[in-house]
């Protein structure tokens, strides 16, 4: 009996089962709350994942908003306080954090969310609002998606939808990542601008922890010399 091909066929037939998993929602935050202690919670958790509250950074406040979609609310940060420029040390960003509960990991499918750019009254602004999407995985040293939202007419909201693949290598087997959307609304002064974000969900798989390749020839080599010595005192006998 072949032992090491046995055993590597069932690592091989455990990842593809985990491959075969179907991706479903492991976070999302729709700030249906408004003005509450707990708006900034994820309305929607995973199974074997714990997300942390929604975040912002030091250079911006996140405020509730009565205009969301497609829910009834939303979070805005006021676009006269998003002028740092966007770089991995900036303070002017929004984000959350997700970890795998302990024994799984994460193996991510999709980042998606709504977001828009308007005023209220005073002088439009002329520049796009810059949301640009990093994440912890290089130390938002680089940009995942740079999504931009023009205003067009006072007191109108225009929505657009975001859709971010994560299929890459990076996003996969992973034990948490932080997500930061940094803000930037170039020279903008007017602080009736908003820049605004609703619904943000994370789709993919929370599936149990599987060594990595070299572990599994470890795993497969010390099964291997096991049966070899078991075979020999059988021998012997």
């Amino acid at each position: 009996m072949n032992y090491p091909k046995i055993l590597a066929r069932i690592g091989l037939g455990y990842f593809v089962f985990v491959m075969s998993l179907q991706a479903e929602t492991l976070v999302q935050y729709t700030f249906t709350e408004k003005n509450t202690s707990t708006s900034r919670d994820a309305s929607t958790i995973g199974a074997n994942v714990t997300p942390e509250a929604f975040a912002n950074g030091g250079g911006i406040t996140i405020v509730a908003s009565a205009i969301g979609s497609p829910s009834a609310s939303s979070y805005y940060v006021q676009g006269n306080d998003a002028t740092a420029a966007i770089s991995p040390t900036s303070p002017d960003w929004l984000g959350f954090t997700i970890s795998a509960n302990s024994g799984y990991e994460l193996d991510l499918e999709n980042l998606s969310f709504a977001y828009a750019f308007s005023y209220n009254s005073g002088t439009a602004p002329t520049t796009p609002a810059t949301f640009d999407v990093r994440s912890s995985v290089d130390d938002y040293g680089t940009s995942i998606a740079v999504l931009t939202a023009s205003v067009a007419t006072a007191n109108v909201v225009n929505w657009s939808n975001a859709s971010i693949v994560l299929s890459d290598a990076a996003f996969q087997n992973l034990g948490s990542i932080e997500f930061r959307i940094f803000l930037n609304d170039g020279a903008n002064e007017n602080s009736a601008s908003y820049l605004r974000l609703d619904t943000v969900t994370l789709t993919g798989v929370s599936a149990t922890a599987i060594p990595e390749p070299a572990t599994y020839a470890l795993l497969i080599g010390a099964g291997g010399l096991l049966i070899a010595g078991l075979r020999r005192r059988r021998s012997r006998r």
